[in-house]
């Protein structure tokens, strides 16, 4: 009778390992195809944003160019007036630049260049300023209230101007003028980003949308001269030295929260897109939650059934 018995809990036991075998089998099978969904749905995510971000650098090259056509013909303006005020000889204008003054001709010509010049719409932080490789000579409107009355050094702009660790690479890349493709700083400090690197912005943008753009600002500069400054001395010597001359730099800075926002339309597409694929993912997500739940009552429904008909067969 003990034997029979013993026979009977061996083929319970038997038959619910088998269920149980089977359905975490087929849990993990499921498991496995939920991980490789994900892998999918983030592969597709990915690749959306990529794509966005490849418009995004478009949309800023598109401006660069459109900028650098009308920047070009006003330098080519302020060159002729300088030659027309200072002479020939351009006597004067070396102390001009090292001393600009409200009232000097220099600070004239930029005024009456550039004062109304400014690129998609008219305020502070889509408008042009002139730099020396020494000081800001022209143009105050930046992000802080209100310059002071001495000259603005380099180094007093970067501490004026917000993001001091990122502003100074894009200070740098432009007194190098070394054909950098994407130069940008941010006029507040937020300090998000500590590198000049366009991917980077473009992640900040997919991450934490348009409004993010709002404190940086593309900055496009042309050069007087391109080689070298108005006297004819260039950017460097025989041996590849940096030369300290008197080149001025027309820096048009073009804020690219109202950059993109002209394109938000377009840009909308690929954050509605990605959306699309995350609603996906979490319905994926749930589906497969649920059968993993159903999975794990049926190994327990068996496991309370095994264990009921074995103690029962033993009474």
């Amino acid at each position: 009778m003990n034997g029979r018995k013993l026979r009977k809990h061996k083929q319970i036991s038997i038959v619910s390992l088998i269920i149980i075998i089977i359905v975490l089998i087929f849990s993990y099978l499921q498991f496995d195809d939920y991980k490789s969904n994900i892998a999918n749905y983030n592969a597709i995510a990915d690749s959306i944003r990529k794509e966005e971000g490849n418009y995004i650098k478009t949309l800023l090259n598109e401006e660069t160019k459109l900028a650098e056509k009308s920047l070009n013909l006003v330098r080519e303006q302020i060159q002729h007036k300088l030659e027309l005020c200072y002479g020939k000889d351009l006597e004067g204008l070396d102390e001009d630049i090292d001393n600009p003054t409200p009232n000097s001709k220099l600070t004239k010509i930029f005024n009456k260049t550039l004062g109304d010049f400014y690129i998609n719409q008219d305020t502070a932080v889509n408008r042009p300023i002139v730099l020396s490789m020494k000081c800001l000579l022209w143009g105050n409107s930046l992000s802080y209230d209100k310059a002071p009355d001495e000259v603005l050094s380099i180094e007093t702009l970067l501490r004026l101007q917000g993001n001091s660790k990122l502003n100074q690479e894009a200070i740098e890349t432009i007194l190098r003028n070394d054909n950098t493709k994407y130069i940008f700083w941010e006029n507040k400090n937020h300090n998000n980003l500590k590198v000049m690197n366009i991917d980077k912005l473009i992640d900040i943008y997919c991450k934490q949308g348009l409004n993010s753009m709002k404190n940086y600002e593309l900055l496009i500069p042309v050069y007087i001269t391109k080689d070298g400054d108005i006297f004819g001395v260039k950017d460097t010597d025989g041996l590849g030295h940096k030369v300290d001359n008197y080149k001025m730099i027309i820096v048009q800075r073009i804020n690219i929260y109202d950059l993109l926002k002209e394109y938000s339309n377009e840009l909308s597409y690929y954050s509605t897109a990605v959306g699309r694929i995350h609603d996906k993912a979490g319905a994926n997500m749930i589906e497969k939650g649920r059968s993993l739940i159903m999975n794990a009552s049926i190994i327990s429904l068996v496991l309370f059934g095994s264990a009921y008909l074995q103690n029962k067969k033993y009474k």
